[in-house]
């Protein structure tokens, strides 16, 4: 019957790659752990083997004792090997057992295959696996067969003949360490008391470093009865006790490893608790381990759920596959509600299942994501805009708001970089000053103005924050953004209003200072010339007196039309009266420009009105002042115009004057 040999201890993966076969029993003769090595040959024979192996053990000898003996066995293609398996104890109290077994098909072959001895005790022990030494009563090797002369390290025969086994013996093994000759020697006591031993375990000389030789040994005696010697049996227990000693270690790492885990370990067999580590308990709201042993794992379960979980772990057992990562509701010993995150895997123990179990408390984590759920939600459902880049400003996440004004879905820009939304209406010095301000580290808070995906323009008052791990280390920026684009409109509107003539949408006396004071400032810095015209209408007050004042209207709002298209774009025209206006004139290369602008205008104003029949109804007086040569200062300019528009009044009227050509 197939075993499943993958089932067992878990901490014996150190002798998975070994060349010898390596399998560890129960007391029931059970396996508990088999190597890659004897898979090869126990996946079929493995009850069988166990059997055989066991049952030939003599019962008269103690199970304390290391026994050897030769088991052939077929693999899974029929063909037969010849093994030679050491059996030792690992745990008297446990009953656990370590077989160690190497393959000596070929070396029986070959052995089988040489010529016969003359000697019957060499005949009879040069093909044993064990080794067998004949000492004298003095200690000396009367007889060594081909295997203890290899465990003894002695390369022929002329080198042991005679000599004390002592000398073959670096010490006696005691725990992890050789023990040399300031013992009582076992032989010593042995030709004292006649008792034989079994299982003495010696360090030997080895060329590549300490073996080890089990040593089994009671006294010869001839027929009278008088001892003539000593007769011995070696079994080579270098790799087995090596194995032994990293079991044993493997053990302690686990111990270890079980019991300062920050992970709680569980362990429960029909459903009660047979073992956990101080972790699990702290857990589960106990002090101590001792506390929670014996209990069922069910008065942890919330009653309504018991009758579930107990299926759960029945269904478990009986697939024998462990079930990772699912969490589950606890109640503690203080009567808490906890939540862990748990995996489970069924094994067998003693001939019975049992369920080992690693869990962590996530109550906290639980209630961190349940808080970050509800924030998501709310900035999902947020109103503002909500934007979070990476540390180079790529787009990561934004919510509904943002794909609502800006025309873009959440698919189109996540990965994109943010300037897709720059609009270039703020100058580089702008954005500039804002990622110097993140980058170091500092919050952002400023009005932004962006382009959507459809080219249209809209503001937002934008908090950008860089968000740093517990190291310092940049992790991401977010950006809230309230759109503020109907608030910057009606702004926008008062603004133009206060700076602008209602009726024509010329720019006021206000602006006309600000326009002014820029192009004296350029005038200064870089040597240029610049002009101011005066411009007053004449006969507008008939306009309104006989046309009225609807029509007086129009007439201004289409003079300001006219006057515009005489002038260039880089040029300003204000209305600053009734019928007074000015046009400044940002750079001219002489004073007969500003003239030729002024003639234009005039020719332009002179022109007949809608409404007011086919005659010229109105005409313009002209003054104008230059710039720098009549002033650098905008109220005197201003006069200086003023004074020559005056002059052209009273000289006649619809023609244009420079200050400079009037007497001082």
């Amino acid at each position: 019957m197939k075993t499943n040999f993958s089932s067992g201890l878990t901490d014996f993966g150190i002798l998975t790659d070994s060349d010898s076969i390596v399998i560890v029993t129960d007391k029931n003769r059970c396996f508990l752990y088999v190597n890659k090595e004897a898979e090869k040959f126990l996946s079929v024979y493995g009850s069988e083997f166990c059997g055989r192996f066991s049952s030939d053990i003599s019962d008269s000898l103690s199970p304390s004792y290391v026994s050897t003996r030769s088991i052939t066995l077929s693999d899974t293609e029929n063909n037969s090997r010849t093994f030679r398996f050491t059996r030792i104890p690992m745990n008297k109290e446990e009953g656990k057992f370590l077989c160690v077994g190497s393959d000596i098909t070929e070396s029986i072959e070959e052995e089988y295959g040489s010529a016969e001895l003359p000697d019957i005790l060499e005949t009879v022990t040069e093909h044993l696996p064990s080794g067998v030494v004949i000492l004298d009563t003095e200690l000396k090797i009367k007889f060594a067969n081909s295997s203890a002369i290899e465990m003894l390290m002695l390369n022929d025969r002329s080198n042991w003949f005679n000599r004390c086994i002592k000398e073959f013996f670096a010490g006696k093994l005691v725990g992890d360490n050789c023990i040399l000759y300031d013992y009582h020697c076992p032989f010593d006591s042995l030709l004292e008391d006649g008792k034989a031993f079994y299982g003495e375990l010696f360090c030997s000389w080895k060329s590549d470093g300490v073996g080890y030789i089990n040593i089994s040994a009671s006294l010869s005696r001839d027929a009278t009865g008088k001892v003539t010697g000593i007769v011995c049996t070696l079994e080579d227990c270098t790799e087995i006790t090596k194995t032994r000693s990293l079991l044993e270690k493997s053990e302690t790492k686990y111990r270890i490893l079980t019991e300062f885990s920050p992970m709680g370990i569980i362990v429960h067999e029909n459903m009660d608790i047979t073992y956990i580590n101080p972790a699990g308990a702290e857990i589960l709201g106990y002090e101590k381990p001792e506390e929670v042993l014996g209990l069922s794992i069910l008065s942890f379960v919330p009653e309504e759920e018991r009758d579930s979980v107990a299926e759960f772990a029945r269904e478990m057992i009986s697939k024998g596959k462990p079930v990772v990562g699912f969490e589950r509701s606890l109640i503690d010993g203080k009567g808490r509600q906890i939540t862990v995150k748990m995996s489970s895997q069924p094994y067998e123990t003693g001939g019975s299942m049992a369920i080992q179990s690693v869990f962590r408390d996530i109550s906290e984590e639980k209630k961190r994501s349940e808080e970050i759920m509800k924030l998501s939600l709310v900035v999902e459902q947020s109103p503002v805009s909500v934007v979070i880049t990476d540390s180079s400003g790529h787009i990561e996440y934004v919510n509904a708001a943002f794909c609502e004004i800006t025309g873009y879905s959440s698919k189109e820009v996540t990965g994109k970089n943010v300037n897709i939304l720059k609009s270039e209406i703020h100058p580089q010095e702008y954005y500039k000053n804002l990622w110097e301000t993140i980058l170091s580290g500092e919050t952002w808070s400023g009005e932004l103005c962006s382009r959507g995906k459809y080219g249209d323009i809209f503001w937002e008052l934008s908090t950008i924050t860089p968000v740093k791990c517990s190291k310092g280390n940049l992790l991401f920026y977010v950006a809230v953004k309230e759109n503020i684009t109907d608030k910057k409109l009606r702004e926008e509107k008062i603004r133009h209003m206060a700076m602008h003539d209602i009726l024509t949408g010329l720019p006021n006396r206000f602006l006309m200072r600000d326009r002014l004071e820029s192009v004296l400032e350029r005038t200064h810095r870089y040597g240029e010339m610049a002009a101011l015209l005066f411009i007053d209408l004449d006969g507008f007050k008939h306009v309104n007196d006989s046309f009225g004042h609807k029509v007086g209207d129009e007439v201004l709002k289409e003079t300001s039309r006219r006057i515009l298209t005489s002038i260039r774009t880089a040029d300003t025209a204000c209305r600053i009266g009734g019928d007074e206006f000015l046009v400044i004139l940002s750079k001219i290369e002489n004073r007969e420009k500003a003239g030729a602008v002024a003639r234009r205008i005039i020719e332009m104003i002179s022109r007949p009105y809608k409404g007011c029949g086919d005659a010229q109804v109105i005409g313009a007086s002209i003054g104008i002042s230059i710039i720098p040569d009549d002033g650098s200062n905008i109220d005197e300019l201003v006069s200086k115009a003023d004074s020559a528009m005056y002059d052209v009044k009273h000289g006649g009227k619809n023609g244009f004057a420079y200050f400079f050509d009037f007497p001082k």
